[in-house]
């Protein structure tokens, strides 16, 4: 079986392609700001289930307008409550965000 493709901005790990060329596998911490594709090479242009960030699209200025990190896409999203993004993939019944972030590197292990 393969192994997961993890999103760099929630954690997730359902994504079925690498979201960037060369993103090293995580944890990651702070991957700084974008441009990615500059960094990681090629996006995969795919969209995050859980947070909705698109690799190569929401990280371009010239797509978005503004770029955003993934920094900043997932403080806004946690702010919101960190609604489950995808209308055509239910969230798994075991999902537990806290668990995603602090597996990925992207939160401290406090988390619940």
């Amino acid at each position: 079986m393969p192994l997961p493709f993890h999103c760099p901005c929630c954690g997730y790990p359902g994504l079925t392609a690498p979201p960037y060329q060369n993103l090293p596998a995580p944890p990651w911490g702070d991957l700084g700001e974008p441009p990615y594709i500059a960094r990681f090479g090629a996006a995969s242009f795919e969209g995050c289930d859980c947070c909705g960030y698109e690799f190569g699209f929401d990280c371009d200025a010239a797509a978005c307008g503004t770029p955003r990190s993934f920094q900043a896409y997932r403080a806004a999203w946690l702010q919101t409550g960190a609604p489950w993004f995808s209308s055509c993939r239910p969230k798994p019944t075991d999902w537990n965000l806290a668990r995603q972030l602090v597996a990925a590197g992207l939160a401290a292990s406090g988390l619940r």
